[in-house]
C-alpha cells in the first residue's frame, strides 16, 4: 500500500482522497502485507467515519473486500464496537447491494463468525442493538466452533445483551459448542456470591476469648454473643437465575438437551451446588434427576462426586428411588461419594435410612464403597465407615481383597501412618482374607536365609526386594517421626520455660507486712487466679508433652507405628498448651491493664492468635476443595 495513501487514512486526511484522480483510485484496491487490510478496513479501525464515507464514494466495492481472516470493514467496526462506523457501513452497503439484500450484515469470516458474534463477543450492547434491529436473522447463524451470538452473550456473562437477543430475536438459535446450548451455558455461568462465611471453629475462638477480654465490661457481652449466634454458615445469591428462567419459557426443549458428555442441564446444575436451579429445572420436568450422562451417572451421582451436600439432600427427599440408580460401572451414588473422599457426602448416606441396603452394595468389580474409600487413599471416609457397625468390615471383592489387605499392600502411605490405620480398622473388626493370609504364609515359608541377604539388583528375588524397600520405607517413616517430634519438643520445651517463670514472677510483688506474707498481691483478683490456672495448665501439658516424646525415643524401628501414635499426642498436649498459654496473656493483661489499653492490648493480642487457625483453615478447605 502507498505509505501517503495509508498515512492520509491515519490522519483523517479528507482533501487527499477529494484530489485523488480516477486514475489513481485504483491503489485503494492495494492491502497491507500481512493482515491483507485495505484501506477501508484502516478507516473502520481507526473510527475515521468522514474518511471512509470518501472512500466508499470513490470505491464501494470495497465494503465487501475482506482480508486475510476473512473480515469485513464492519466485522472491524462490529469488533471495536464503533457504533457511528457500523451504523455507516450498513447505510453505505444498502445503497449498493442491489443483487444480495443484507449481504455485508451477514459476511461470515474464516471462523464462520458475522458481525453480530463480533459485537456480542467484545459486549457492545448499543452495536448488538444495531445489528439485531437491522437484521433480527443473524441470530439464527453459528460460527465454525458451533456457537451462536446468544449462546457466546451468555457464555461471556452479558445477560443484558442475551435478553436483547431474545426480546429482539423471536427465531434466534440457541446452540453453543460441544452440543451444549444456552441453558447449559447460564447455569455453568451462573454466580455463586459469598455474603457471608462464619466458620464454627471461628466462632467457638472468638467466643472463648470474649468472656477475657469483656471481663471487666460485661455490658457488652451479650451484645457480642449475640451477633456471633449465627445459624447459617453460608448463603448464596444466584445471578441469572431470572435468565435461565426466560430460557425455559422460550425454549423448553433446550431441558433435556445433552452436550457432547451426555450432561443435560440438570446435571450441571447439581454439580456446582446450584440448588435454586436444580429445584427450578425438576419442577418443569420431573424425570430429568433420572436422566444419566455417558459414564451413567445421574444427578445424584454428581452431586455426591463433587461433594454438594444440599442438593444431595435434596435429591433424596424428593426422589427417595434416585439412590437405586447405578453407573456404568454398577456403583451407587454412596460409591462416588466415596472415591472422591467427600466425608460429609458420606455422612448424609449413612444418616439416610432408605440408604441402609446401599452401604455394603458391590459394584461390577466387588468393591463396596468401604474399598472405594481405601483403594483411593480417602482415609477419612474410610474412619467414617469403620465406625458404622452396618458396614461389612470383612467383605472381599473380585480380587480377593478386603480392605485390611488394600491398606496394608499400600505404597503410597508411610509405614508408620499404614500401622496405625491398619490397628485402627482391626480395633473395628477390619479383617483380613484367607486368600492373602494363606498367600503371605507360603511365601514366608519360601524365603531361606541366604537369600535374604542379596542386595536388590543383584540377582535378588522380587520379595527379597519387596521386604528391602520396606526397611527402606521404615527408616524414612522414624526420620519423619523424629523431625517431627524434634520441632514439637522444642516448642513443648519453650512453653513449659515461660510458663515456668511466668508463674513465679508476680508482676504486682508480694505481701510482706500483711497477715498473709508471702503471698501474692493480687490473688484475690479474679483474673489473676485464672492467669495462674493457665499458667500451670500450659506448664503441665507441656511437660507431658516433653515426657511422651522421650518415651517415644526409646521405641524400636520396627514399633515406630507407636512412636508416630505417640507424636501424635504429643502434638496434640502441646497445642493445648499453646492455647493456655495465650489465656494466661490475656487473664494476666485483665488484671495489671485497665481502661482502653488493657482493651485495646486484648483485642490486638487475640487478633494476632486468630489469625494463625483461621490461616491454617482457609488454606485447608482451598486444597480440599
Amino acid at each position: 500500500m502507498d505509505p501517503k495513501l495509508y498515512q492520509a487514512a491515519i490522519c483523517g486526511d479528507q482533501s487527499f482522497f477529494e484530489n485523488l484522480g480516477d486514475v489513481d483510485s485504483f491503489s485503494l484496491f492495494q492491502v497491507i502485507y500481512g493482515h491483507k487490510n485495505s484501506i477501508l478496513h484502516i478507516a473502520a479501525k481507526l473510527g475515521k467515519i468522514r474518511t471512509a464515507e470518501k472512500i466508499i464514494a470513490i470505491c464501494p466495492l470495497l465494503l465487501h473486500q475482506t482480508n486475510s481472516k476473512g473480515d469485513s470493514p464492519l466485522h472491524i467496526a462490529a469488533r471495536l464496537g464503533n457504533f457511528q462506523m457500523t451504523q455507516l457501513l450498513i447505510n453505505c452497503a444498502k445503497l449498493v447491494e442491489v443483487e444480495v439484500e443484507k449481504e455485508l450484515l451477514r459476511m461470515q469470516n474464516l471462523d464462520n463468525d458475522n458481525a453480530l458474534h463480533e459485537a456480542v463477543r467484545n459486549g457492545h450492547f448499543e452495536v448488538v442493538n444495531l445489528l439485531i434491529k437491522e437484521d433480527p436473522e443473524l441470530s439464527q447463524f453459528v460460527n465454525k466452533a458451533g456457537d451462536s451470538s446468544l449462546f457466546l452473550a451468555v457464555d461471556r456473562k452479558f445477560y443484558k445483551i442475551a435478553c436483547l437477543i431474545l426480546e429482539a430475536a423471536p427465531m434466534c438459535s440457541y446452540k453453543g459448542r460441544s452440543s451444549m446450548n444456552v441453558l447449559h451455558a447460564a447455569i455453568i455461568r451462573a454466580d455463586k456470591r459469598l455474603l457471608f462465611v462464619v466458620t464454627e471453629m471461628v466462632v467457638s475462638i472468638i467466643a472463648m476469648y470474649l468472656r477475657i477480654i469483656f471481663l471487666y465490661a460485661n455490658q457488652l457481652l451479650p451484645a457480642a454473643c449475640k451477633c456471633l449466634q449465627i445459624k447459617q454458615s453460608y448463603k448464596f445469591s444466584f445471578i441469572g437465575a431470572d435468565f435461565i428462567i426466560e430460557v425455559l419459557k422460550r425454549c423448553p426443549s433446550a431441558i433435556a438437551e445433552a452436550d457432547k458428555s451426555g450432561w443435560i442441564p440438570l446435571h450441571y446444575a447439581a454439580f456446582m451446588g446450584n440448588v435454586e436451579v436444580v429445584e427450578l429445572l425438576l419442577q418443569c420436568d420431573t424425570s430429568l434427576a433420572y436422566v444419566k450422562n455417558k459414564e451413567g451417572m445421574s444427578a445424584l451421582h454428581i452431586s455426591a462426586e463433587a461433594g454438594q451436600n444440599d442438593v444431595i439432600l435434596m435429591l433424596i427427599a424428593k426422589f427417595p428411588d434416585i439412590s437405586e440408580l447405578l453407573d456404568n460401572r454398577g456403583g451407587t451414588a454412596v460409591h462416588v461419594a466415596a472415591e472422591s473422599g467427600k466425608s460429609n457426602a458420606i455422612k448424609i448416606f449413612l444418616s439416610t435410612p432408605v440408604l441402609a441396603d446401599l452401604i455394603n452394595h458391590e459394584d461390577d468389580d466387588g468393591n463396596t464403597p468401604f474399598h472405594s474409600a481405601a483403594i483411593k487413599g480417602h482415609y477419612e471416609v474410610l474412619q467414617l465407615l469403620a465406625n458404622d457397625c452396618r458396614v461389612d468390615k470383612g467383605a472381599i471383592n473380585k480380587g480377593g481383597f478386603t480392605v485390611f489387605d488394600i491398606i496394608k499392600s499400600s505404597t503410597q502411605l508411610k509405614q508408620h501412618k499404614k500401622a496405625q490405620i491398619l490397628w485402627k480398622l482391626k480395633a473395628r473388626g477390619a479383617l483380613r482374607s484367607l486368600e492373602q493370609s494363606e498367600a503371605n504364609r507360603t511365601r514366608g515359608e519360601g524365603q531361606t536365609e541366604q537369600t535374604e541377604r542379596k542386595e536388590p539388583g543383584r540377582g535378588v528375588n522380587k520379595e527379597n526386594e519387596a521386604k528391602h524397600v520396606a526397611i527402606l520405607e521404615k527408616k524414612d517413616a522414624s526420620h519423619c517421626i523424629k523431625k517431627s517430634g524434634d520441632v514439637d519438643l522444642l516448642v513443648a520445651t519453650i512453653v513449659a520455660a515461660l510458663t515456668f517463670a511466668a508463674a513465679l514472677t508476680m508482676s504486682a510483688g508480694y505481701c510482706t507486712e500483711c497477715k498473709d506474707q508471702g503471698m501474692a498481691v493480687l490473688n484475690q483478683k479474679f483474673g489473676f487466679r485464672v492467669y495462674m490456672v493457665a499458667c500451670s495448665l500450659a506448664f503441665g501439658l507441656s511437660t507431658a508433652s516433653m515426657f511422651v516424646h522421650y518415651g517415644a525415643s526409646r521405641v524400636e524401628i520396627e514399633k515406630d507405628h507407636i512412636a508416630g501414635c505417640s507424636v501424635q499426642y504429643a502434638l496434640l498436649f502441646t497445642e493445648w498448651s499453646i492455647y493456655a498459654m495465650v489465656l494466661a496473656f490475656l487473664s494476666g493483661i485483665s488484671v495489671v491493664l485497665t481502661g482502653l489499653l488493657g482493651l485495646a492490648t486484648a483485642i490486638v493480642t487475640t487478633f494476632c492468635f486468630i489469625l494463625g487457625p483461621l490461616v491454617y483453615f482457609l488454606v485447608t478447605v482451598s486444597i480440599r476443595n
